[in-house]
């Protein structure tokens, strides 16, 4: 029988796929394909760079296993395997077999201002809630261009007050904007006149229903 040890993994029903962590891992432990970033056992040190600049926290997993998960088993996951019972250690999680473990995700956690909360429409996203024939209603409170103005491209930081209306969204998840009609005769359910412009949510974690 093989000694437990600890394995790190990633949610996939949480996961955003932004990538942040596998920029930021020192080891490139962290991989990813088209369904899933996974954490390769063999190269992974628990240095834990990773876990304050997840915005989810689904990188914040673990599992105390006999044999570690491969990149395939992790690949072909929609969503993580339950802690299977294999003696002292497995109720803990990785801090009851390694209290080291414990003390670097402590300092990683106060890195990140405690341990992630994951918006409430992670696991199962909200989608088509608006449409194109009804759609909400948000005003703009804000404006903002990140490059710079010399730039060709021109990236903006907008701020929508969606006025207490339900609108629950993901970080990461894309959303159509329809800008408002210039003419009488144009509609907001005309997309010909009026193109939808996709636009992508930047924060939207802590919370399933804007302010």
């Amino acid at each position: 029988m093989n000694q437990p040890l600890k394995q790190h993994l990633i949610d996939p029903e949480i996961c955003i796929r932004c990538y942040t962590c596998e920029m930021t891992c020192p080891v490139g432990a962290i991989q990813h394909d088209d369904n899933n970033v996974v954490v390769d056992p063999d190269s992974c040190d628990f240095c834990l760079d990773c876990i304050p600049v997840c915005p989810t926290g689904s990188i914040d997993e673990w599992r105390v296993v006999e044999t570690p998960y491969s990149l395939e088993d992790q690949y072909g996951w929609d969503e993580l395997p339950e802690q299977a019972e294999i003696g002292e250690g497995a109720d803990g999680g990785a801090e009851a077999l390694d209290p080291a473990i414990a003390a670097l995700l402590d300092d990683a956690h106060k890195g990140a201002g405690g341990k992630a909360r994951a918006p409430e429409s992670a696991a199962k996203p909200t989608i088509n809630m608006y449409t194109i024939g009804k759609p909400a209603t948000a005003t703009v409170q804000g404006n903002f261009r990140l490059t710079a103005s010399e730039a060709e491209t021109d990236i903006r930081l907008v701020i929508l007050n969606v006025d207490g209306q339900t609108f629950p969204v993901l970080e990461g998840q894309t959303i159509g904007i329809i800008p408002p009609a210039r003419t009488r005769t144009a509609t907001h359910t005309c997309p010909a006149s009026i193109p939808c412009r996709a636009r992508v949510m930047a924060n939207a974690r802590t919370t399933a229903t804007f302010p």
